[in-house]
């Protein structure tokens, strides 16, 4: 028997006990219940947990959880009912939901659960997943780049690279005072962590990859964007594996990102890297 709760501020082990296993398509709760707890708070990557959990042993089963940021993700099981979690996430958290990640699966089944309609979906996103270990990384060779985290001085075209790079993924549909002020905190944050790399080509920036997610046990890469003028040049290839190797030199074993099936460029960028892919991520985003 099975019931659907919330966790508790104490229940860090437990959770990671089921998402550990499930690591590929759990960087997002993995990283955010250990920056932030499990308990409710009002920072963008609070969330309110919610969990099936096994009767006779208290085991976790099923995990979604609804972010201050409005997005569910979750790590749902589909031989499950698991519609229950999510509520309990969304009815608790009190923000209005934007969107859904997760296993591709997983986020297709809760979609058509929740009686999700076409009208209401403004993106749905099937994605390959990828992974690598990092000591298989391939180096790309060019000449004259170098790479380095993003600083301070770097924050506005960070910023404006990083709306764009949204706008032509689907994230956003435009620029706006709220998306930049959103922008804004996401990449603050993100060059305080060291999280964001850029690539340099004669001392002018080209490229830029960041971490989505960060763990001691593995680091997922996103928002790999390269500006119109320096594409095709194996730029953002090359910043991604800068991205990576210095992840490894900390000590991190295993590289994970997710692309769309038809960016054949990217797909084909990372597999020259090494990545080899694993399932499919899925990103649905609301109206």
């Amino acid at each position: 028997m099975h019931h659907c709760r919330l966790l508790k501020p104490d229940e860090q082990a437990r959770l990671e006990a089921f998402l550990l296993p499930r690591l590929e398509t759990s960087m997002f709760l993995i990283a955010n219940s250990r920056e932030y707890g499990l308990a409710p708070g009002t920072k963008r990557l609070n969330g309110s947990y919610a969990a099936l959990v096994d009767q006779s042993d208290q085991t976790i089963q099923a995990v979604a959880t609804h972010y201050q940021h409005g997005f569910l993700i979750v790590q749902l099981p589909t031989n499950l009912e698991t519609k229950s979690v999510c509520q309990l996430a969304l009815e608790n958290s009190g923000q209005e939901l934007k969107g859904i990640i997760g296993a591709s699966e997983q986020v297709e089944k809760i979609c058509s659960e929740m009686n999700l309609l076409p009208e209401q979906i403004r993106l749905n996103s099937d994605e390959i997943l990828y992974q690598l270990p990092l000591e298989q990384l391939r180096q790309p060779t060019l000449p004259n780049v170098s790479g380095r985290p993003a600083t301070t001085e770097d924050l506005a075209f960070v910023i404006d690279w990083f709306i764009t790079y949204q706008i032509e993924t689907g994230d956003i549909v435009s620029d706006s005072k709220e998306v930049r002020k959103s922008a804004t905190e996401r990449i603050e944050n993100q060059i305080e962590e060291a999280s964001i790399w850029l690539l340099l080509h004669e001392n002018t920036p080209v490229a830029m990859a960041g971490y989505n997610a960060k763990i001691k046990e593995a680091v997922q890469i996103g928002g790999v964007y390269t500006p119109p003028q320096h594409r095709n040049q194996g730029f953002a290839k090359t910043v991604v594996a800068t991205a990576l190797q210095a992840a490894l030199e900390t000590g991190i074993k295993k590289g994970i990102l997710f692309t769309h099936h038809e960016n054949t460029p990217a797909r084909k960028a990372y597999e020259s890297l090494g990545f080899q892919a694993i399932g499919n991520y899925r990103i649905c985003l609301l109206r």
